[in-house]
């Protein structure tokens, strides 16, 4: 009996309204319906503490800010507010393994590569790091079931005949296969069929490059990656495949695919997109358009040109036409993007000009009219420090860095895209630690340092590299 007393107000819920008593007790919980306005089925106090044990970085939120312990525990949710700064209402250790118990095949994107657990968390969403080179962060069963409980007539294709389960998680849509005939791949309930049906020309930016579609919608905004407009004529269509070639290769080049005329091209470029042959040329002089894991629409949206078929080279660059356009700046005109001695294929990957033609003038240099929008953009949580707190802006462009004192909690002086390209292409093998074992993102690039989890065995938070030489930040 004692382990069912307490404040009744502080009873944690493990009913509902009007539950008997014996219904209650099938739940292994604790009844007393001798008090009014309290929970009248709960949880009994060693329940509790083994139940809401949770570490304050742990904690799925179950509230809001000042919700109180009563409401708190109506929903069945703990509450502790002996710690200032974390979540005081939070989900019990059983709901959390309940709830994030999803396949790693399965997980829906919930944040970006690096989230710390805490931010994670913070999102309502569930974070398991153990398994490497799969999503850390991830939606909870809740709300995958609520949000993909789409009748098969409602679904708005997400994806493309034949896509895997995987590469429609990672587009933050649903998935399921148990219907032939229907969609597969399609876009959670969550996204608004009616407000998003816009002409991609007339879409005005509501991101940065490589946001998720979750934090997309967290933002009210549209979320968009499918292939571009396809509807080109027959005779207008440029090559993008070969005699033979598979719906699946044709979409993954960022193509469309029509095989219903004979005798046409069945795989073929986009409306709009760059000819067959601006995209063409050596692919270790390709100029870098992207970033690591961009999809070929997002590279098409971008008007840039998309080739996967070769590992190790830039998949999303500028065209030829392009390249000749950006380029062409007078030696006296040219403004570093490298270092001395950069080589031809690191400038490339900058996204920036080479040009070796010249003694004693820059090779590596940023392309003509280079906005500073695109050079200081990206995530904001993703800045790599350059300063220190309360540096101001014309000390921050003494060092020739990037400031943004818009957002609070984050680098307002940081590195620029193109300083973090040159500075951090470090191989694996010769990165020197700039950490410890599972450091988040934020907290590496607060450092100065660079940030790639994309190998396992590897340091991921690592000393930058500067004129052909590791640097202490």
């Amino acid at each position: 009996l004692d382990d069912c007393g307490g404040s009744p107000k502080e009873r944690r819920n493990c009913g509902y309204p009007g539950i008997s008593s014996s219904d209650c007790a099938k739940r292994g919980c604790c009844f007393d319906s001798s008090v009014q306005g309290v929970n009248w089925c709960f949880y009994s106090n060693s329940e509790n503490k083994a139940q809401c044990s949770v570490s304050p970085a742990d904690r799925i939120d179950c509230g809001y800010p000042g919700i109180s312990s009563e409401e708190c525990h109506s929903k069945g949710c703990c509450f502790n507010s002996s710690i200032p700064g974390v979540k005081w209402c939070f989900y019990s250790d059983d709901y959390n393994q309940a709830q994030c118990s999803v396949s790693p095949a399965e997980r829906r994107d919930c944040g970006y590569p690096g989230i710390s657990s805490e931010e994670c968390h913070s999102r309502g969403c569930c974070f398991n790091s153990s398994i490497p080179e799969v999503k850390w962060c991830f939606f909870t069963n809740g709300y995958n079931k609520a949000q993909c409980s789409v009748s098969p007539a409602d679904r708005t294709d997400c994806g493309y005949p034949g896509i895997s389960s995987e590469e429609c998680h990672s587009r933050g849509c649903c998935f399921d296969p148990s219907i032939p005939e229907v969609k597969w791949c399609f876009f959670p309930k969550d996204y608004n069929k009616a407000q998003c049906s816009v002409n991609p020309a007339d879409r005005t930016d509501c991101g940065y490059p490589g946001i998720s579609s979750e934090e997309c919608h967290s933002r009210g905004c549209c979320f968009n990656s499918s292939i571009p407009e396809c509807s080109v004529s027959p005779a207008d269509r440029t090559d993008c495949g070969y005699p033979g070639i598979t719906d699946k290769e044709c979409y993954s080049r960022g193509c469309c695919f029509n095989s219903s005329l004979p005798g046409v091209k069945w795989c073929f470029y986009p409306n709009g997109q760059k000819k067959a042959e601006e995209c063409g040329g050596s692919p270790y002089q390709r100029r870098n358009c992207g970033y690591p894991g961009i999809s070929a629409a997002q590279c098409a949206s971008r008007n840039c040109c998309f080739d996967s078929s070769i590992p190790g080279v830039n998949w999303c660059f500028f065209s030829q036409a392009e390249d000749k356009a950006q380029c062409s700046v007078s030696p006296a005109d040219r403004t570093d993007c490298g270092y001395p001695g950069i080589t031809e294929r690191q400038c490339y990957s900058s996204g920036c000009c080479f040009n070796s033609s010249l003694r004693g003038v820059k090779w590596c240099f940023n392309p003509k009219g280079q906005d500073r929008a695109h050079i200081c953009g990206g995530s904001p949580y993703l800045r790599r420090n350059c300063g220190y707190p309360g540096i101001s802006a014309s000390q921050c462009a003494s060092r020739n860095c990037c400031f943004d004192s818009s957002i609070p909690g984050v680098n307002w002086c940081f590195y620029s895209l193109t300083q973090d390209n040159a500075e951090c292409s470090v191989a694996p093998s010769q990165r020197q630690d700039c950490g410890y074992p599972g450091i988040s993102v934020t907290t590496c690039h607060s450092k100065g340092c660079c940030f790639d989890s994309s190998s396992p065995n590897a340091p991921w938070c690592f000393t930058p590299q500067i004129k052909g030489n590791l640097r202490t930040p």
